[in-house]
């Protein structure tokens, strides 16, 4: 482990999963199998998110391993149609979010550092679901899309922001696993500080 966060981290994650192994539909079980395997990978910076976008997946989803980049992570049912949505936790690109194929929906899901004189606290938010032009434009609004390095960059959501972790508080819609959304869960909705 790297720091005392991503070893809670690391921990609550082992919570969810025995419970998933124990109580979990054989679906979740396997995703669950897979899971464990990305957690030994510390080297991996994107290990989290992509627990988090297996986790994520409906109960009886086969989902069997993480999208590739430009697929689509999961799907969440509005008014009985399944809809795309891509997963992201923190930070990561986002270039596949302003296509014409974008998935119609974002699930996001902040963990936020905040340093005090006597040490440093950890936040977790919890999983949001956000329309994807929403998301991009109070990303935009308040200046939290960075470019990624190499050779070809990227625009990419600049992570650990109080400003994006106050408004996601603010959020009125979770993410819920199997739970089916209504059209006018998401009419008027803004993403405010």
């Amino acid at each position: 482990m790297t720091n005392t966060n991503e070893m809670l981290r690391t921990m609550e994650i082992l919570g969810r999963l025995a419970e998933i192994m124990k109580n979990g539909t054989a679906e979740e079980k396997r995703r669950a199998e897979i899971c464990y395997r990305y957690l030994e990978n510390e080297k991996d910076s994107g290990r989290f998110g992509r627990i988090e976008e297996m986790l994520s997946a409906r109960s009886k989803s086969r989902k069997s391993a993480v999208s590739r980049y430009g697929e689509n992570d999961n799907y969440i049912k509005v008014d009985g149609k399944y809809v795309a949505c891509e997963c992201k936790t923190n930070g990561g690109r986002i270039a596949n979010l302003y296509t014409l194929k974008a998935p119609r929906f974002v699930i996001y899901t902040l963990d936020l550092t905040v340093a005090h004189k006597d040490g440093t606290t950890e936040r977790r938010q919890a999983k949001k679901v956000i329309e994807t032009g929403l998301f991009l434009l109070f990303l935009s609004r308040y200046k939290l899309i960075k470019s990624t390095n190499g050779k070809n960059p990227e625009p990419a959501i600049q992570c650990s922001s109080k400003k994006l972790y106050t408004a996601l508080l603010n959020y009125p819609i979770d993410y819920i696993k199997d739970y089916e959304y209504t059209e006018t869960d998401f009419h008027c909705l803004t993403l405010d500080i």
